[in-house]
């Protein structure tokens, strides 16, 4: 169960020290830059739903056993009440190398990301933003399945990206004071409402996990659910209609040339 950090380890509970220092270190890696398959815990409305139920104040305190970053795309402008797919999506860790999926638009498809026009700070269709969303994807368990890991659904949650921010600080000061990832602590996430973005994601951490063996499971848990974390979107349909990209086009400095 999560409890505060104490001096006094066991001895098994030191044996996982160095391994999760090492996940701390990637997780804080892949937020270093920052200033769909499974159950999907939504934010519609500023709300936390999850099975078409909205889960009390708003809040819950989980354990986020892994994390992704997530580049989508959409042609049109996204309508909640009839969710299509993204043109273009991008899945990885890292930003640098991240490149947009096989299965999305042919224009953007196996290019790097961080040249395409859409991924280009004023090529939103209003402001200075980016036409694309560079959000993050987590993986995560209640609180309560610390009791039975191994039998425990995992839920998965996107952060909009008005709170990568505070989610990449985050990251980094577990890390950083901890030396540990977020699957060692319990983490809680709450909607607030926000006048400029409706709502704002917020992470707070409410304890350690210092127990060896549900650690271990955790662990164990995080390389199950990595291939449904990187799950991709279906392609477009073929006999989709294509239609003009969305978005202004970006400065020709900074647009990456198209083979």
């Amino acid at each position: 169960m999560a409890k505060k950090q104490t001096p006094a380890k066991g001895k098994q509970m030191q044996n996982w020290d160095a391994e999760l220092a090492k996940l701390a270190e990637i997780s804080a890696g892949i937020e270093s830059h920052v200033g769909a398959g499974g159950n999907y815990i939504k934010t519609r409305g500023g709300h936390l739903e999850y099975n078409g139920g909205q889960i009390p104040q708003d809040k819950m305190n989980v354990i986020i056993l892994d994390h992704v970053i997530e580049y989508v795309w959409y042609r049109d402008r996204y309508d909640p009440d009839d969710p299509q797919p993204p043109a273009a999506f991008a899945i990885g860790r890292d930003e640098e190398k991240l490149v947009w999926h096989e299965n999305s638009d042919p224009e953007y498809a196996g290019q790097l990301c961080k040249d395409s026009d859409i991924n280009q700070w004023g090529s939103a269709d209003t402001g200075r933003g980016k036409a694309c969303k560079n959000i993050r994807r987590l993986a995560l368990l209640p609180e309560d399945a610390l009791e039975n890991v191994e039998a425990a659904d995992p839920a998965f949650i996107k952060v909009p990206v008005t709170s990568v921010k505070a989610w990449a600080g985050y990251v980094r000061q577990l890390a950083d004071t901890l030396k540990k990832p977020t699957l060692a602590v319990v983490t809680e996430i709450k909607l607030v409402p926000d006048a400029k973005t409706q709502f704002k994601m917020q992470f707070k951490l409410v304890g350690t996990i210092d127990d060896a063996e549900t650690v271990g499971a955790l662990i164990a848990k995080r390389q199950v659910v990595e291939s449904a974390l990187f799950a991709a979107y279906a392609p477009p349909e073929e006999d989709a209609p294509q239609r003009p990209a969305r978005g202004k086009p970006a400065p020709r400095s900074k647009v990456a040339r198209r083979r």
